[in-house]
């Protein structure tokens, strides 16, 4: 849907260029995810209403899905020790498109200041930080573990604290040289948490060969000639054969949680003195 159009079945009424939507598949059965956010922006011009043209580079995009080297993001980083993380990162351009060329450097921080490249790390729950600096180039799109953005040492001290942390999530120019490769500074970053619960379940298989051969077998010893199987005779066969006509499996399902990560607050405005 467009964010400042009146009537999309007008012709030319889509003209100003800012597209907003988003699309994901889930597959949780073996926890694959794929999704995109689509918002097109404009070359320049500030938003000064959530209606209005927007810009990427600006700091000012009310939707804030696109994380630029002016802007920030906080996200909340469940315990290792009980959840799986995963990051999706895909580079913007300084054109507010995405091509399969352009490459983005994401990383960690517990700096607010969106323009600090250092200072990398993140918070535990008592506030204090945990250094590190891991940096990852990403060109076209990609999805990070956890444990690519955090160093082995610091990703084994969070595990073991059985805590939750928080973070800020910053972009850089890329670094990454090749052919027909474009950095970018800006990203779009969405952030999957599940854990794998094991469950069981029974799985019938009365209607199958063995099970039915096995009962009839069975029925025909206990149950007296000429008449009907009592209920003893039934209830017996049905132990008997249990392991023939129904089948207990462990099965493992992925509940989680996606979301979008928006960009904080933005730089304010220089101040000009006179």
């Amino acid at each position: 849907m467009d964010n400042n159009t009146d009537i999309l079945s007008e012709l030319d009424q889509n003209v100003d260029g800012t597209l907003y939507g988003e699309a994901l598949i889930i597959d949780t059965a073996v926890g694959m995810t794929w999704g995109y956010t689509a918002y097109n922006a404009r070359f320049a011009g500030e938003a000064a209403h959530p209606y209005d043209q927007v810009s990427f580079n600006d700091g000012h995009d009310y939707q804030g899905e696109v994380i630029g080297a002016n802007e920030t993001a906080r996200t909340v980083i469940l315990p290792p020790s009980e959840f799986n993380t995963k990051f999706y990162v895909t580079p913007i351009g300084i054109n507010g498109q995405r091509s399969g060329t352009i490459n983005t450097r994401v990383f960690l921080s517990y700096d607010p200041d969106p323009l600090s490249t250092s200072n990398g790390g993140m918070f535990l729950n008592n506030e204090l930080p945990i250094s590190f600096n891991e940096k990852v180039n990403v060109v076209c799109t990609t999805a990070l573990t956890l444990d690519k953005l955090i160093s082995q040492a610091a990703y084994t001290i969070f595990a073991a604290s059985g805590n939750q942390g928080w973070a800020y999530i910053k972009t850089e120019l890329g670094s990454t040289a090749g052919n027909n490769i474009s950095k970018s500074s800006q990203a779009v970053i969405g952030k999957l948490e599940w854990n794998i619960i094991t469950q069981s379940i029974e799985i019938d298989l009365s209607k199958s060969t063995d099970c039915i051969s096995c009962k009839d077998e069975c029925v025909s010893h206990c149950s007296k000639k000429g008449k009907e199987p009592d209920y003893q005779c039934v209830l017996t066969c049905g132990k008997k054969c249990q392991k023939l006509c129904i089948v207990k499996k462990s099965i493992e399902s992925w509940p989680g949680n996606f979301t979008w990560i928006r960009s904080g607050d933005s730089l304010p405005p220089p101040i000009i003195l006179y």
